[in-house]
């Protein structure tokens, strides 16, 4: 966070104390989306955890704007694997992103008004209808990737 030495990072560990199953790799390399695994924040002397998403779903592969502190990060709130900003000082969460595929791994650029990332985005059809079967088992399959570049509201690649 910008001015001081907080992680900022995910995990399934407030989800419970049993570890999460693993993923189903008979549909290949596939990482888990788990709906326990939420953004939390921690300095490095504390002992507390500060929980930052507390939404049924996958939250995270957040990044912080050195500028104003706002985060990005990848969910699986709205049913598809999105990109959403929002200020930890709010609890205003803005969709960025709203194309079917995965769209994660996000970063900013120095002064926070572009950022980068990778996407997927399945053809219609039979294409499409598997990274949704497999995105509904709260995984998602290991597809082509573009590195996409969001400047004012259209992504490109």
């Amino acid at each position: 966070m910008p001015g001081d030495k907080s992680v900022i990072y995910a995990s399934t560990q407030l989800g419970g104390d049993a570890c999460p199953p693993k993923p189903d790799h008979s549909q290949g390399y596939v990482w888990p989306l788990y709906d326990t695994y939420d953004s939390s924040r921690r300095t490095p002397t504390a002992r507390n955890i500060v929980r930052l998403t507390d939404t049924k779903g996958y939250d995270a592969e957040a990044t912080v704007c050195g500028k104003d502190g706002s985060i990005i990060f990848t969910s699986t709130r709205d049913g598809d694997i999105d990109l959403y900003r929002w200020m930890p000082t709010e609890k205003n969460v803005k969709r960025l992103t709203n194309t079917p595929g995965y769209d994660g791994g996000a970063f900013f650029n120095a002064d926070c008004s572009k950022i980068v990332w990778r996407a997927s985005r399945p053809k219609q059809g039979k294409e499409l209808e598997e990274f949704q079967s497999v995105a509904k088992a709260r995984s998602s399959a290991r597809t082509p990737h573009e590195a996409r570049a969001l400047c004012g509201q259209r992504g490109r690649q």
